[in-house]
């Protein structure tokens, strides 16, 4: 009986031996396939990789300094607003009244030029 048992576990021993070795094959024979059908990746990053970051990154930097320059533009507006405007309330009105039109058209037009360059980068 030991005997027998000993044979039937070297048989299926045999058998795994041949059903390994056959999925060996199979698994080089797919592996070979991949390797044509898909080369390897290369190690570096693709030359127009590298240029989509730097144009991203120089996208960044503009956005950056357009929206600082719309926040000057709109410190520039209340200053204009302040020191022009509202200032000369405290004075004699008689002789600033053309200069009154001068501020508030610049006020606005700094104020406005401000807004769009603020609103109108974002994406």
């Amino acid at each position: 009986m030991a005997k027998a048992n000993i044979k039937v576990i070297q048989d299926q021993l045999s058998q795994t031996r041949l059903q390994l070795e056959h999925q060996q094959k199979l698994l080089k024979m797919l592996q070979e396939r991949v390797d044509i059908l898909q080369p390897s990746m290369p190690v570096q990053p693709s030359v127009n990789k590298i240029e989509d970051i730097a144009n991203e990154d120089k996208k960044a930097r503009q956005r950056e300094r357009s929206d600082r320059f719309g926040a000057f533009l709109i410190d520039v507006a209340k200053y204009i607003l302040t020191g022009v405007v509202i200032s000369p309330l405290f004075e004699s009105l008689e002789s600033i009244t053309p200069m009154y039109y001068v501020a508030a058209l610049a006020f606005v037009a700094v104020l406005v030029w401000g807004g769009i360059i603020l609103t109108g980068k974002k994406k």
